[in-house]
């Protein structure tokens, strides 16, 4: 007998406690979140685990892991909710590689602190940047805080 689709997804499921994080132990994507595929389409295991224990996410809305471990498809660790919280939540949870955690980031906390006195002082804006070496948007998204909003 041909196991069900329920059957085949938590056989894929490392299930512990209910407060404990739950092991995705089938696919997992390359940014570390487990993948089940059902026909032809591959769907994100922890939005299907909300989905077989009757919490489905609405539709467009984002599956959050309050957990914070990707692999996990505990449906008691995942929360629907807009980009925007899930994003709040990665920034307060210290997950975010914003500023300097960036490893691209070309500007220090000290750099953007100068940027704003010195615009606040005057100095036009393409003589900050070629002092910085970045473009003139960059000087107005940092002093409208677009950028680096966070850093006073």
């Amino acid at each position: 007998m041909k196991p069900t689709l329920e059957q085949r997804f938590w056989s894929k499921v490392d299930r512990r406690g209910p407060h404990e994080c739950w092991p995705w132990k089938g696919e997992i994507t390359h940014k570390g979140y487990g993948r089940f595929r059902v026909g032809k389409k591959n769907l994100a295991a922890h939005r299907l685990a909300r989905e077989l224990t009757g919490n489905p996410i609405p539709h467009g809305l984002v599956a959050r892991h309050t957990c914070h471990v990707r692999a996990c498809v505990n449906p008691n660790h995942i929360l629907h909710g807009t980009h925007q919280d899930n994003m709040d939540d990665m920034v307060n949870a210290g997950h975010s590689t914003r500023g300097t955690r960036n490893a691209s980031a070309k500007l220090q906390d000290l750099d953007i602190r100068i940027i704003r006195l010195a615009a606040k002082n005057g100095s036009p804006r393409t003589t900050i940047a070629a002092a910085f070496d970045i473009h003139p948007s960059t000087v107005s998204k940092i002093t409208t805080r677009k950028k680096w909003g966070w850093l006073d």
